[in-house]
């Protein structure tokens, strides 16, 4: 695997290690790994050819006793000044201060993040367990890390482009949390509940998100209070992958691998959990599926296969269910990607580019939709282990096709205190979380009227859609 490390330690504080050669018009480089065992921060540099091999300087290295210890560039020499990430020792020159992945230098000690406050594609890098920054309107190589979480390893990630929130998954604990891009405004969403994927609603920036545990999806209000599940799968095979939201139509649209080549299938439902309805079955392995509507199409990405098909949008709303074969638009990668095996795991589009995330590689890929799978090259570095999760940020793109939108839920009267849902340009929906009952616009626990009448009196509720 290209991502592969062949480490050796020394008696250093650092593991050192090569990976697999990068090609550059038909040359090989060969990046260095450095790894502080102390702070796992990590960092490399490109090696202009195959190394021969590695070796370590350290303090404990013998050495001629004549030579002055501070000809050895230690990183403990008298009077130098400590490195804030990782520290690289050199023969006969002063000591190197390096970075960690996605910081960059701004002095000879110390380092920091470059990001961008629009423009830019998140990948949600799980082998890591972290969330880096690409720029789209800059050079892509020139990444930056973007510090949500010290401690958890977070494995999906989602953002919304007019209020710069990010909102993300961590492992091992199952929290959905979200802050904004510089780390500030931390707050948790959701406890004990792993997000397998995750999107925030650009409208009324209610989070939903694929629940692994039961396979279920579920929405969350943006403060966190409420949640509501809208649909659990039946089928003892399901395997939900990913969701991804038609704004326009106030549609939420999910891949299903059943667990079983040829019987993968798209589903969608309207934003409140209703009317759900299958829209495409017979497929292989779908996983990433996203939704652009500068060019109004759907597009599901087969994850083994690397077939991705582009659908119009007005041509699956009035359908129940399509097959592949009858698909026009499809962009075969496989012979693109060759040797590497493909497992597509997420896709976004942005001003005819299709961007896509695959773990068996360690960069994003892009092609261009208008020339086609020919075109498809790496996008930004290739520093990274298992990229498993992306999200845009456009605020012109907000602005075009996402601002202009009604929100009834903004004009509701009285308040929903539940989850306010848009389902129409006219029509909102007030839900209530798990366990609880609308009444009007309030929301009231179950628990409390089964007290009140001692399950002795028939009370009928009025349910509100979406409601089982």
């Amino acid at each position: 695997m290209e991502q592969t490390k062949h480490c050796i330690t020394g008696v250093n504080p650092h593991i050192f290690g090569v990976s697999q050669p990068i090609l550059r018009n038909s040359q090989a480089f060969y990046p260095i790994w450095i790894i502080s065992k102390k702070t796992y921060n990590v960092s490399n540099y490109i090696h202009n050819g195959k190394p021969r091999g590695i070796t370590v300087l350290s303090k404990n290295e013998e050495r001629d006793p004549l030579d002055n210890y501070a000809n050895y560039g230690s990183c403990n020499a008298p009077g130098v000044k400590g490195c804030a990430h990782i520290c690289l020792p050199r023969v006969n020159a002063l000591r190197e201060c390096a970075c960690s992945l996605g910081y960059h230098k701004v002095d000879d000690v110390n380092c920091r993040p470059s990001l961008v406050v629009d423009e830019f594609i998140l990948v949600a890098d799980s082998g890591q367990g972290k969330v880096f920054q690409l720029p789209l309107a800059s050079d892509a190589t020139s990444y930056s890390i973007v510090r949500l979480s010290i401690i958890s390893r977070i494995t999906a990630v989602a953002a919304d482009s007019n209020s710069q929130f990010v909102y993300w998954s961590e492992k091992p604990d199952g929290t959905i949390r979200k802050g904004l891009l510089d780390g500030t405004r931390r707050a948790t969403l959701k406890l004990n509940s792993h997000a397998e994927s995750l999107i925030v609603d650009p409208i009324s920036r209610n989070a939903f998100f694929v629940n692994k545990k039961d396979e279920s999806i579920s929405v969350i209000s943006n403060d966190g209070q409420n949640q509501k599940t809208l649909m659990t799968s039946t089928s003892v095979n399901a395997n939900i992958k990913m969701i991804t939201q038609d704004s326009v139509n106030r549609k939420l649209y999910w891949t299903d691998t059943n667990n079983t080549e040829g019987q993968g299938q798209v589903w969608r439902m309207n934003l409140d959990g209703s009317r759900p309805e299958l829209v495409l079955s017979d497929l292989d392995w779908p996983h990433a599926l996203t939704i652009n509507h500068e060019n109004s199409n759907l597009y599901v990405a087969e994850a083994k296969s690397a077939i991705i098909y582009e659908i119009p949008l007005n041509s699956i709303m009035n359908i129940t269910s399509t097959s592949p074969q009858d698909i026009t638009n499809q962009f075969k990668l496989a012979n693109y990607i060759f040797p590497v095996e493909a497992n597509i795991k997420d896709i976004k589009v942005h001003r005819s580019n299709l961007y896509f995330v695959d773990d068996k590689v360690s960069s994003v890929k892009t092609f261009n939709l208008e020339k086609g799978p020919s075109s498809l090259t790496s996008f930004g570095s290739s520093d990274f282990f298992s990229l498993s999760s992306m999200a845009l940020v456009s605020k012109d793109y907000y602005r075009s096709y996402i601002a202009t939108i009604p929100s009834p839920c903004q004009h509701r009267s009285p308040k929903c205190n539940g989850i306010c849902i848009d389902i129409s340009d006219t029509e909102s929906s007030c839900i209530c979380s798990d366990g609880k009952l609308l009444q009007g616009s309030t929301c009231v626990d179950k628990e409390y009227i089964a007290k009140i009448y001692g399950g002795t009196q028939s009370f009928k509720f009025k349910k509100t859609r979406g409601e089982e």
